[in-house]
C-alpha cells in the first residue's frame, strides 16, 4: 500500500470526477484542506522529523509525506521571498522617484571593508542606536 498512495489518489480523483461525491463531498472537503494545506504543512514537517527521529523503521512509511511537506515548504518559502523581492523592489522604485538614494556606502566598523546599506536598514540601525550615539538634545545643548 506505501507504493500504491502516490498513485492511488490520482486514480480515485480520475475515477470520482463530476461524480455525486466528487460534487458534495470532496470538493467541500478539498476548499476545506487548501485553505489550512499551508498551516498543516508548516507543522507536519517537525512533526514528522521528530517522529522519524524517535522511531527510524517509521521514515519508510514517512518518506512521501515528508517529500510532499518539504516542497510545500520550499514552494511557500520562495513564494514569500519572491513576494518580499518585490515589495523591495516597489520600495526602490519609489525611493528613485522621490530622488532619495536607496542605498548608500558605508565602511563596516568590524571589517573595515565598504558595503551596500539600504535605506531600510540604515533608519532600522539608527532606531536601534544607542541614545548616547545621537547629538546632544537641546535643553543639553543650552547648558540646562
Amino acid at each position: 500500500m506505501v507504493w500504491q498512495a502516490p498513485g492511488a489518489g490520482r486514480v480515485l480523483d480520475n475515477a470520482l470526477a463530476g461524480s455525486v461525491v466528487d460534487k458534495w463531498v470532496l470538493q467541500k472537503v478539498s476548499g476545506v484542506e487548501s485553505k489550512y494545506k499551508p498551516a498543516v504543512d508548516l507543522v507536519t514537517l517537525p512533526a514528522a522529523l521528530i517522529m522519524v527521529e524517535k522511531q527510524p523503521a517509521l521514515f519508510p512509511v514517512l518518506r512521501p509525506i515528508l517529500a510532499s511537506t518539504i516542497k510545500a515548504n520550499l514552494e511557500a518559502a520562495l513564494d514569500a521571498a519572491a513576494a518580499e523581492k518585490a515589495d523591495e523592489d516597489k520600495l526602490r522604485a519609489k525611493a528613485e522617484a522621490a530622488g532619495m538614494e536607496w542605498e548608500a556606502e558605508e565602511v563596516d566598523p568590524e571589517t573595515g571593508k565598504t558595503v551596500k546599506v539600504s535605506i531600510v536598514e540604515a533608519i532600522l540601525r539608527d532606531l536601534m542606536a544607542p541614545a548616547d550615539a545621537f547629538e546632544p538634545d537641546a535643553a543639553a545643548a543650552n547648558g540646562q
